[in-house]
């Protein structure tokens, strides 16, 4: 009788017990008859970007003159297409080709005076070079007729000596006439040598004068760069015949004209766009991406474009073929600049257009992914509600990786193929 009482004291416990786990887990939510669940299996978990951009030339230019005039001519209209090298628009030449004229006359008649000037500047030298000839033969005839005068003298003084001896007068009267004549005799003497190298530098000094005036008519007559002084005037009509040939626009790639603002006879200020012109072809996509979704993005990368002037067709496909290294602030966004091209061209595309854009940017295969709601995060765990073969709700810790476009997160570790995982209960709470 005492060990059954035992017995039933033991069943009662033990049913106590279970009765308190039981209803524990009913007030904790653990009753799993109503909670949304998954059932992890492997899938493909892709994430997308999309973004709106606008079509655009590959190759744009706006053409103007670099000179300032009147348009004589325009020869395209908005939507020609033209060809390369051909001529678009050109300007009244009429002033051009007379600063041309001036500028040839002003380098001839230039030419024509360095010319004559150094001519007269040869004959110059030839007029000095006798004037000092003159001068200083004159100088050594005085010289000679000096030493023939004192010679002359010294014959009568040895005469003189002979006849009457050193010591007459009349012999000392003619050493007298030699002495004058010797003297007279040095200074032709120092008179020639002045005369001589006056000579040379008048004819240096002429020379110089002469080889100056002809390097400055060789300035007329050639432009290269290590001349200096009146090359300019080479330089003028070279800048005439440039402006000149700068009269005409031509298309420096074939595509369609989009744009003219100008006509003819009108004023075309230099610098100023007159046209715009546009390939046709080979056109891009630019869409200005937040930096969130700019991170995602990677060269080579796929996309679909759909066209808004084009809701009922099939979906264009695209690549992306660069991504602006640096931000752009756009309304206090930054921004990256992203280009895309078409894989294939089509002649219905135009610039212009505005397109939506929808990039993979990445695509996993054979991944467990669950509705991202379904990760619970506390403190620094990041973990999820599991229904175990028991029954009972459990908690376990995951660690998280790809974010999928359609909600769904990767789990890397923590769950396996067959977890049951809590999404939600039916009537909203966690």
């Amino acid at each position: 009788m005492k060990t059954k009482y035992k017995v039933t004291i033991a069943v009662v416990v033990v049913v106590v017990v279970i009765g308190g786990i039981i209803g524990v887990a009913l007030m904790n939510g653990d009753d799993t008859s109503d909670m949304r669940t998954v059932v992890l299996s492997p899938v493909t978990l892709v994430q997308d970007v999309s973004f709106t951009g606008h079509l655009q030339s590959k190759q744009e230019a706006l053409l103007g003159f670099e000179f300032s005039g009147v348009l004589s001519s325009m020869n395209v209209a908005v939507g020609d297409s033209v060809e390369v090298g051909q001529v678009l628009a050109t300007l009244d030449t009429r002033a051009m080709n007379l600063d041309l004229a001036k500028a040839q006359a002003d380098k001839s008649g230039a030419q024509e005076e360095a010319y004559l000037t150094w001519q007269n500047a040869e004959r110059a030298v030839l007029d000095t070079q006798a004037e000092q000839a003159r001068t200083v033969e004159l100088k050594r005839q005085v010289v000679r007729d000096a030493k023939t005068q004192l010679d002359q003298y010294k014959d009568v003084w040895q005469q003189k000596v002979r006849e009457d001896g050193d010591e007459a007068y009349s012999t000392q009267a003619v050493y007298q006439n030699i002495l004058a004549s010797e003297t007279a005799y040095h200074a032709a003497q120092q008179a020639l040598k002045v005369a001589e190298k006056s000579a040379l530098k008048a004819n240096s000094t002429s020379r110089a004068s002469a080889d100056v005036t002809n390097t400055r008519y060789l300035n007329t007559t050639q432009t290269a760069p290590s001349v200096a002084g009146l090359s300019s005037l080479e330089v003028l009509e070279e800048m005439a015949n440039v402006k000149l040939s700068k009269s005409k626009i031509l298309a420096p790639f074939a595509g369609t004209i989009t744009n003219v603002a100008h006509e003819k006879s009108e004023f075309a200020a230099a610098g100023s766009a007159i046209m715009t012109l546009q390939t046709d072809k080979d056109l891009e996509m630019i869409a200005n991406v937040p930096e969130t979704d700019a991170f995602k993005l990677a060269m080579g990368q796929k996309a679909s474009v759909t066209l808004d002037a084009f809701p009922n067709e099939e979906d264009w496909e695209a690549e992306v073929v660069a991504i602006a290294p640096a931000a752009r602030v756009i309304e206090g966004l930054p921004t990256y600049e992203v280009t895309l091209r078409f894989v294939k061209a089509d002649e219905r595309l135009k610039p212009g257009l505005s397109s939506n854009i929808l990039v993979h940017a990445q695509e996993k295969k054979d991944v467990f992914a669950i509705p991202r709601r379904a990760i619970i995060s506390q403190d620094d765990r990041r973990f999820v509600r599991v229904i175990g073969e028991d029954e009972f709700i459990a908690e376990k810790e995951v660690t998280t990786g790809l974010l999928g476009s359609d909600g769904k997160i990767e789990i890397v570790s923590g769950l396996g193929d067959g977890d049951e995982v809590i999404i939600s209960n039916t009537n909203g709470s966690r």
